[in-house]
């Protein structure tokens, strides 16, 4: 699944709380509690729950989310309410530490490693 590019230009970009940059091919996952509306297969889905570090190797940390996604009817922001379609989720995903950084409560990673793993649901918003 393709997550889209910032659309702010070239260079650095700031993550909504300014305190970490990011590059344009680079995205940010905050470890803690999720509330995001995500455009998944043209539905609008609420993802709420918490991301964690479960596990942690020499090589690599094991992020997991445990919540629900709910289907809404439209986006929020026009007005879309939420339906009866709520599902349990849970997702866990092993991510080289080579390719993160980790920056206080925030883990970064490539572009291209949130797209091979499907995170598009669990990035911060840019």
């Amino acid at each position: 699944m393709k997550i889209p590019n910032n659309e702010r230009g070239p260079g650095k970009m700031a993550v909504k709380e300014g305190s970490i940059k990011l590059s344009k091919k680079e995205r940010a996952i905050r470890i803690g509690q999720l509330e995001r509306e995500y455009l998944e297969y043209d539905e609008f889905v609420l993802y709420e729950g918490e991301i964690c570090i479960d596990r942690e190797t020499e090589k690599a940390i094991k992020i997991k989310f445990t919540g629900s996604a709910t289907i809404l009817t439209d986006s929020l922001e026009n007005g879309g309410k939420r339906t009866d379609e709520v599902y349990e989720k849970v997702k866990s995903v092993w991510l080289p530490k080579s390719h993160c950084r980790i920056e206080s409560d925030t883990i970064i990673i490539p572009l291209w490693l949130a797209e091979k793993n499907d995170l598009g649901a669990y990035l911060m918003e840019e």
